[in-house]
């Protein structure tokens, strides 16, 4: 008995069962469990690609848990330009005097609707972390939906701070809003 197992639309694992004593009934019930599994319980399956695009494109919520968003809350903007999707995001606050503020620019790929995966530029200043020194992170991030949450959630969420490690919890809410 051979079972393939799909991800993402492609055959990522096969595996053959040498010498299956079962009958082809009960191969059967094994297999419709292990697809049940596999794919039954994901929400993901619901969407199409095109379903989780347009949930992702328009104007939302960006928060950066150090801002305590007294001007309000951040905005980042996805949107759809010479075929690429692009994300423009930004939030500040003055605290103490100081102006803090995170920004993120880059691409997303949408790999659900659940999971995005940006690549781009990330700049965040804030004045007790890091000696108020701005922290660039570039490169390819996943932010990803968990559970019954209605944001999605940078996963790599650690940057240095001097000879300590912070944890930025940057996040994208799913509401959207108006210009």
């Amino acid at each position: 008995m051979w079972i393939i197992f799909l991800f993402r639309d492609k055959a990522v694992r096969v595996l053959k069962i040498n010498n299956c004593k079962d009958s082809p009934v009960k191969q059967l019930k094994y297999l419709a469990i292990i697809f049940l599994i596999t794919f039954g319980l994901s929400p993901v399956m619901a969407f199409s690609a095109g379903d989780a695009e347009q949930f992702v494109l328009g104007n939302h919520i960006l928060t950066l848990q150090w801002l305590q968003n007294h001007n309000g809350l951040g905005k980042a903007k996805i949107f759809k330009k010479d075929g690429n999707i692009l994300l423009e995001g930004y939030q500040e606050e003055t605290y103490e005097g100081n102006l803090n503020y995170m920004t993120i620019n880059g691409t997303i790929k949408v790999i659900s609707q659940t999971e995005l995966e940006f690549e781009g530029k990330i700049l965040t200043r804030i004045n007790y972390i890091n000696g108020g020194i701005p922290h660039e992170r570039k490169g390819r991030f996943i932010l990803k939906a968990w559970g019954g949450r209605k944001y999605w959630r940078m996963q790599k969420m650690t940057q240095p701070d001097g000879e300590h490690t912070v944890t930025d919890y940057i996040d994208i809410f799913f509401e959207k809003f108006q210009k």
